[in-house]
């Protein structure tokens, strides 16, 4: 099937792959293919029905789950803009996403975020949890609702109209998806991706099965849907080529090896940290995990000895597979493969994606090092309501258009990627991008700061960074209230997973040569 369709579209081929077989499997429970799309089809109709048209943006703020899957390609069967907010978003930051992306419909599985919309779907998660673990679940959190949400069960039961869809042909190059991401300059940019470039994104990964049937494959589905490999790789590709979708919403080593085992996971993409936790369970090793024959990791600094211990501990060649991707260019862009592989280099370009180096006067090199610039059928629309950094990161060279990336890399004469390191200040916790501007402006607002700079300090032993506020306070501040009172902001207005875990008072930020502040030296253990 062309990609030059939707999402809905190009993701349907999955229920003919498949024999209708399962699509989704969440906490002991199945959802074929069949239903799945009969389901995604009535929430369209009821969507479409209450006003849900071309263009119309709806946030989607939900963990890794069955109506997450449903409502994204509910909206993109309207032409509608799935706006994916982190689940753990609080009140204060949702509403300010709401706002910025002119979002006025809201689909969460959160009571608390229940009133910050003008339309509102509530998600009840343990609709498609199987029996012993939905009666554990409601008795642990009694499913709450709001007076003026519309519970989602309804969407998907009662009937409605058919609705004049557009075509997906039309829909193509329409935007799909908001993803939200540094951009190149680490500032917080809320990216559009269309229809085609997700389907060119999932057309491309059948490069990584040179050795196995796609419609064989069992993923654990782990990376949140907000981030694009989660929606990408793990959600959009499974249900392309007819493949089994594991969900489980939150990352737990122990719970994803009982899954890994219960199910025969074949496949599974994740961060670093995730492969870590995984080789610390002592239930990680012999047959069970056998099967697990392909796992491909990015989206932080993948060291060898990882990917040669997890090789190992599955036995018999190569397991791992290191890559690389860029939300700007729809995430994956390199990888390794069974084809071409190369150990300690972040892969090589997959098809219809060409890598190149940018040098100082703006020239462009097929190898050599420099800033990485990419060229894909899967290159993003542009940045929302911000033409000058889209006109910053989009360029056209030798007849392609590119995006520049941030990211100094080497490019070997054979074409490998070598990540060298990120020009761009972000940090990355477990996969997660924080960026130290927004971080700062939120601990700007606590009274008592005089400056502060946010920056990642390396944990070895967890594999990722953990994030330290270095702040100058005012002459008269106490510095354990004043603690207290950043820790309180940044938990009401930020994603748990961007809260500082260190704050740190100086009188004056070091400086470096060129008389910036010193972001290295403030890195240090």
């Amino acid at each position: 099937m062309t990609e030059e369709t939707s999402i809905y579209e190009y993701a349907r081929q999955g229920l003919s792959l498949s024999g209708n077989g399962p699509a989704l499997w969440f906490y002991g429970k199945q959802v074929s293919y069949e239903s799945l799309f009969e389901k995604i089809d009535r929430v369209a109709g009821n969507l479409y029905d209450r006003g849900v048209r071309q263009g119309t943006v709806v946030t989607i703020h939900l963990p890794n789950c069955p109506q997450a899957v449903m409502a994204i390609y509910a909206v993109a069967k309207l032409g509608g803009i799935c706006n994916m907010v982190h689940p753990l978003t609080p009140v204060a930051a949702l509403r300010e996403n709401l706002c910025f992306t002119e979002s006025q419909w809201l689909i969460t599985s959160a009571p608390d975020c229940l009133g910050s919309a003008e339309q509102e779907f509530f998600v009840d998660l343990s609709c498609y949890m199987g029996l012993p673990v939905r009666t554990l679940w409601r008795l642990k959190h009694k499913p709450q609702t709001h007076s003026a949400a519309v519970p989602f069960g309804l969407l998907e039961r009662r009937a409605a109209s058919l609705g004049e869809y557009p075509e997906g042909s039309l829909l193509a190059e329409m935007p799909a998806v908001y993803l939200h991401s540094s951009g190149t300059t680490g500032k917080p940019k809320t990216i559009l991706l269309s229809h085609s470039a997700l389907n060119h994104c999932a057309a491309n990964t059948a490069d990584f099965f040179e050795n196995g049937d796609m419609q064989k494959q069992v993923s654990l589905g782990v990376l949140p849907l907000f981030h694009g490999f989660g929606l990408a790789m793990d959600v959009h590709r499974n249900l392309c080529f007819g493949s089994q979708l594991v969900q489980l919403p939150k990352w737990n080593a122990r719970q994803a090896v009982k899954l890994i085992k219960k199910y025969k996971i074949t496949l599974m993409v994740g961060v670093p940290a995730m492969f870590y936790g995984l080789l610390n369970e002592p239930e990680f090793r012999g047959k069970g995990i056998s099967q697990l024959a392909k796992c491909y990791v990015g989206g932080d600094t993948v060291k060898p000895e990882l990917v040669k211990a997890f090789d190992d501990r599955i036995g018999g060649g190569h397991h791992m597979f290191q890559g690389f991707g860029l939300t700007e260019a729809t995430t994956t862009n390199c990888v390794n493969t069974y084809r071409h592989y190369k150990v300690g280099s972040a892969g090589y370009p997959v098809r219809n994606t060409v890598i190149a180096v940018r040098n100082a006067d703006g020239s462009l090199s097929p190898a050599g090092e420099g800033e990485l610039v990419i060229s894909s059928k899967s290159l993003m629309m542009g940045y929302l309501r911000d033409p000058q950094a889209t006109k910053d990161t989009l360029f056209y060279a030798q007849g392609r258009l590119w995006t520049r990336t941030g990211d100094q890399a080497l490019i070997d004469e054979e074409g490998f990627l070598h990540f060298q390191r990120r020009i761009k200040n972000i940090i990355i916790r477990n996969g997660y991008n924080i960026y130290p501007e927004q971080l700062e402006a939120v601990i700007r607002t606590v009274p008592g700061v005089l400056d502060v700079c946010a920056v990642g300090v390396e944990e070895e032993a967890l594999h990722t960074q953990k994030i330290r506020a270095v702040v100058i306070p005012s002459a008269e501040a106490e510095t354990a209230d004043l603690e207290q009172h950043i820790r309180e902001i940044c938990l009401e207005r930020l994603p748990r997973y961007a809260v500082p875990g260190e704050i740190v008072f100086m009188s004056a930020f070091p400086q470096n040569a060129m008389g910036k502040i010193d972001r290295k030296e403030l890195s240090k253990p």
